[in-house]
């Protein structure tokens, strides 16, 4: 799942994950999971899919928003005895940087999904079943990746009893050996993992986002402000973004973006504020639902950078859900 592809996903209802709140605090992800994505990591997301199916609307946004082929990944594991949508409680995944430029400056690369997902299940039964039916793996490292026929070329590899990894293989070896501690962990990345620590337990969907995917984002979630004059120049100083929704009477969705000059982030700040007000006016008559959702959004300077938040009731995320405002197509 590409960032910007996320974030023009999540934007109309949350501008996709950083989800804090009372009445919706998740289980925080523990040092020996994050520790087990490479360093090289440009997009870090959770989902805590326990908590998230007792939303009405989650069924219909899970097929959006998570990580695309998920889908043909829970059928696979259906099959081989694993039932996805009891036993597996938490999803997190990862993106690499593409491009040939420094990690932290580089976009995410929707090739380089990296996921984990969380739960208890029976691994060995689940490896008895593919023996059964001739799903033939190979050995890493004391470990078997399974090839997923129709997952568009992902493999599974069983951890535990409570942990299987799933990627393109070359991923899932990575992973192995920064589990083994022979290559760098995210933990590692001083950009991305400093974000983490900000967002990680505070909810159901969160996110981050590096310099690169950052930038990436906000061109194509919120084009009309880079039409002002000074906007490359402004946004070419946003470093990071953290996301959440957060859970209250209404859905309440905000986003932290992180600038590397403090004094500038009220100028952004501004920016964007016109930049979602032209959108809003452009969306007036061919969106109007879209439109009233944009004036809710309010964007303010926060420390060294600024948030952007907005609320959103459970019946606009059905209508936007509806139209696929957060499919990867839209």
């Amino acid at each position: 799942m590409n960032v910007a592809v996320i974030l023009k996903r999540y934007f109309p209802l949350a501008v996709v994950l950083h989800i804090a709140g009372p009445a919706l605090y998740a289980g925080t992800l523990g040092a020996n999971v994050l520790a087990m994505f490479p360093k090289n990591t440009a997009e870090f997301a959770y989902a805590d899919l326990k908590e998230a199916r007792k939303f009405s609307w989650y069924a219909q946004f899970k097929s959006q928003t998570l990580p695309a082929r998920f889908s043909d990944l829970e059928h696979f594991l259906t099959s081989v005895g694993v039932d996805a949508n009891a036993q597996i409680d938490e999803l997190v995944w990862s993106l690499g940087s593409g491009g040939a430029g420094p990690d932290d400056k580089s976009a995410p690369d929707s090739d380089q999904v990296l996921g984990i997902a969380l739960g208890n299940f029976d691994s060995e039964r689940a490896k008895s079943i593919m023996k059964a039916h001739k799903i033939r793996g190979y050995d890493y490292r004391g470990y078997t990746l399974y090839p997923c026929a129709s997952c568009d070329e992902l493999s599974v590899v069983f951890i535990d009893a409570g942990t299987a990894a799933f990627g393109h293989p070359q991923l899932l070896e990575k992973l192995l050996d920064v589990r083994a501690g022979t290559d760098d962990s995210l933990i590692q990345n001083q950009k991305v993992f400093p974000l983490i620590s900000q967002i990680n337990g505070r909810g159901i969907f969160w996110g981050v986002l590096n310099q690169g995917g950052t930038r990436q984002a906000i061109r194509q979630i919120v084009p009309e402000a880079t039409q002002f004059p000074q906007a490359g120049k402004l946004l070419s100083k946003l470093n990071g973004m953290v996301i959440s929704i957060e859970d209250s009477n209404n859905l309440e969705a905000r986003f932290q973006l992180i600038s590397s000059d403090p004094d500038d982030a009220p100028t952004i700040a501004q920016l964007l504020q016109a930049g979602v007000l032209l959108k809003q006016f452009e969306a007036k008559n061919s969106d109007p639902e879209l439109a009233s959702l944009l004036g809710s959004v309010r964007v303010a300077p926060n420390g060294d950078g600024l948030e952007v938040s907005f609320a959103v009731s459970s019946d606009q995320v059905l209508s936007l859900i509806k139209r696929n405002t957060f499919s990867a197509k839209h």
